[in-house]
């Protein structure tokens, strides 16, 4: 047992999105975020999840802080039009809670 094992809050979390355990999800993700806030990996993760279910005005905040620390990886421009549609209302071209599978996060 490694409580500070960023890696394994992640995955696990990801893991337990994808088997709709939602809340166990967003548990262990603020766990991976507690150890690292600002890891961009677990932030998408959580912005991810948290547009999921519905949660959008957080979700936002957690788009923009991954964008904050990894504006030009392979998400940035999905990050940005989430950004961009849920501060405009308009989904940012996808369906709001749709986005990213999580299972591509686990790669």
């Amino acid at each position: 047992w490694a409580p500070e094992f960023i890696e394994a809050w992640s995955q696990l979390g990801c893991l337990q999105a994808e088997l709709e355990e939602f809340e166990a999800a967003e548990e262990s993700l603020r766990a991976a975020l507690a150890i690292h806030p600002s890891n961009p990996d677990v932030l998408l993760s959580f912005a991810q999840l948290l547009d999921r279910l519905g949660r959008e005005s957080e979700a936002v905040e957690y788009w923009r802080q991954y964008l904050q620390f990894d504006s030009r990886g392979p998400w940035s421009e999905h990050a940005r039009m989430r950004v961009g549609g849920l501060e405009s209302g308009t989904g940012g071209g996808c369906v709001a809670g749709a986005g990213l599978p999580l299972e591509s996060l686990l790669d």
